[in-house]
């Protein structure tokens, strides 16, 4: 019997939760890898992938994002070749009281792939997630503007390419 009205209870609750989808852009504020020796690195300014947002009761949310940014490392001899920064951040957020206009903090994990570059000998890495923004909602769409900041951990070993620890980027959010 206490099972069944706590599933009745629960299921209820959840039902009448939003799932949301969208896409987040915006711009790294910091460099993925910095070169050492005789290679020079240098990052696109652009991060781009989708978000799906679970909005819960009281102002809660649990956000999961799939980013990508683009980078490039050249050798002393010139030779130039790309790779990319994969990110999968979960993150939980609270969202402050509003109509139009809600403030939302954020914190998180990360999960970052750096791809492989064949003479760069890259790594995955975990990090943890601190933001702020703010959601701004108009009718059938949301807009998000936030700035994101991850600290990455340093058990990375490369040949050729440092990983920065700190990541900090300027995103905006556009969700259904």
């Amino acid at each position: 019997m206490k099972q069944s009205i706590l599933l009745l209870f629960f299921s209820a609750a959840l039902n009448a939760q939003h799932l949301s989808y969208g896409l987040k852009a915006g711009a790294p504020l910091t460099d993925v890898v910095q070169g050492s020796g005789n290679v020079a690195a240098s990052t696109t300014r652009l991060t781009i992938g989708p978000m799906l947002e679970l909005r819960l009761p009281a102002g809660l949310a649990v956000e999961f994002d799939v980013l990508y940014k683009k980078f490039s490392a050249t050798t002393g001899t010139a030779a130039s070749q790309s790779a990319g920064s994969w990110d999968f951040p979960i993150v939980g957020k609270y969202k402050m009281p509003g109509i139009i206009a809600r403030p939302y903090a954020e914190a998180g994990f990360d999960y970052n792939s750096l791809s492989s570059i064949a003479t760069f000998n890259l790594k995955n890495r975990k990090g943890l997630i601190l933001g702020a923004g703010i959601e701004i909602s108009l009718p059938k769409i949301h807009i998000a503007p936030e700035l994101r900041y991850t600290r990455y951990n340093q058990n990375v070993t490369l040949q050729t390419l440092i990983p920065n620890a700190n990541q900090a980027e300027v995103l905006i959010g556009i969700s259904f």
